[in-house]
């Protein structure tokens, strides 16, 4: 996928570049792998709905070593890896992620609104 139209303007991208977000970011790529595996053994806890959507040509986060590996650990998480897709999967399937985002929210309304014996919420 090419960068959206306007994506350094529209994004405010040149912020990154100040040094004090530009230390903090470069902080946290030197912490970022030790982080993560520390992380990733409580990955089977997470009761949180969960919905990975991936790009399988991500140059940023590799699907086959991030997202496949996390959802295959996370209970009943769901993984969608979409084809000849980047890292910026939000500007690439926006509907999808939004589609994502409002069933999640509906599971978790019908759950509560089981648990407290309603149908109301």
């Amino acid at each position: 996928m090419i960068m959206p139209e306007n994506f350094v303007k529209d994004t405010a991208m040149p912020l990154l570049l100040r040094p004090r977000e530009f230390l903090a970011n470069a902080q946290d790529l030197v912490t970022l792998k030790a982080s993560v595996a520390e992380q990733a053994p409580r990955y089977a806890n997470i009761k949180a709905p969960t919905v990975v959507i991936a790009g399988d040509v991500d140059r940023t986060v590799s699907t086959n070593i991030h997202s496949r590996p996390f959802a295959a650990a996370v209970p009943n998480a769901k993984l969608i890896v979409l084809p000849n897709v980047g890292h910026m999967v939000q500007n690439a399937a926006p509907e999808l992620v939004i589609s994502e985002i409002d069933a999640m929210i509906d599971k978790i309304a019908r759950s509560t609104a089981a648990q407290s014996g309603t149908d109301r919420f």
